[in-house]
């Protein structure tokens, strides 16, 4: 019973959690953008993609519980015939072996042993089931190592697929994820040794997502009201860009959600603005890193291309290069129809 259950529960499980966790994000992206989705009247694509999903996730889900009732099923006619025998071998001794008085009171325990041995075998083939959610946890924080120096006053374009693992370098510079093992310096200084608010002041980021706070403009610009007046309108004419004594500059797919001239017009401010920094660019469009000094090519975590892009577009067979002729294929079929 544990042979044909427990591998296919296994199976199930790990099924389970891969088709839930589309469903989960498609939810979260509908609701963030449910006012733009309303302006285009795009409601019934959304439904109809959710309805997709939810039938993806129902199917694994439907053999995961036709499994565990597969096992209640076998595990009451094992504790049926466990306690038939019993029964039969004890009215089988002879009145003189056996009190009848002890006999029936055996009978009565083995109507609770039986509901208990129950319990536990389908306990522990539940665990088993439920360890497949720490084995996702491992896969997810089990992050593979990598090593990399960013020269100082260069622009360094990092870009992947989805999932490749471009957020999560972000994340752990800002130490919004603490590095399990191994170091990240800046200037010679490990970040986990000095305070996070000593670091994240002396970095800028510019966000894919706009937040704004309640009050004026200049309070969500200046919160601690550092600044003068003149130093805020000079960021603002800078397309709000914010602190330029900062020497490293993020940007996590900042022009995600402008179009293509104010894409371009970012980046030419960025250029002439921050021309003696460091900027980091997670790109949305690929072109937008083209004209980087490096370009950082991450594939499920690990670096798989470190050079100029001017190099990794020379040979055709590099991820860069197949990345940027798809973009292209793909540009041009969007602008043909």
């Amino acid at each position: 019973m544990q042979r044909y259950y427990s591998a296919s529960a296994r199976e199930l499980a790990r099924l389970v959690g891969t088709c839930q966790a589309p469903v989960i994000q498609h939810f979260s992206e509908t609701i963030s953008g449910s006012t733009t989705i309303r302006s285009f009247e795009k409601e019934s694509r959304f439904n109809d993609i959710n309805m997709k999903l939810i039938d993806r996730y129902s199917q694994p889900k439907l053999y995961s519980a036709t499994a565990i009732e597969w096992l209640n099923f076998r595990l009451d006619i094992l504790s049926t015939l466990t306690f038939a025998s019993c029964l039969v071998f004890l009215i089988s001794f002879p009145n003189s072996m056996t009190d009848p008085g002890i006999a029936g009171l055996a009978v009565t325990y083995g109507l609770n042993l039986n509901t208990l041995q129950f319990n536990i075998i389908w306990s522990l083939c539940n665990l088993e089931n439920k360890i497949i959610s720490v084995e996702r946890i491992f896969q997810y924080t089990s992050l593979p190592s990598l090593t990399c120096t960013f020269t100082a006053g260069a622009k360094t374009g990092i870009v992947g697929r989805t999932g490749s693992g471009k957020s999560t370098l972000v994340q752990t510079l800002f130490r919004l994820i603490e590095p399990v093992a191994g170091q990240i310096l800046i200037d010679r200084i490990n970040i986990s040794l000095i305070e996070i608010h000593d670091l994240r002041s002396r970095l800028s980021i510019i966000p894919q997502d706009p937040t704004m706070f309640e009050g004026t403009v200049r309070t969500n610009l200046d919160p601690l009201e550092e600044y003068t007046d003149e130093q805020i309108w000079e960021a603002l004419d800078m397309c709000q860009l914010g602190d330029e004594k900062s020497k490293i500059l993020v940007l996590d797919e900042a022009t995600a959600s402008v179009d293509t001239a104010t894409d371009n017009t970012i980046q030419q401010t960025v250029k002439q603005k921050f021309s003696e920094c460091t900027v980091i660019t997670i790109a949305h469009r690929i072109t937008s890193i083209l004209d980087s000094d490096m370009v950082l090519f991450l594939n499920q975590g690990l670096i798989e291309e470190y050079d100029s892009p001017k190099k990794l577009l020379k040979n055709k067979s590099s991820s860069l290069a197949q990345l940027v002729a798809e973009y292209t294929r793909r540009s041009n079929s969007g602008f043909g129809n």
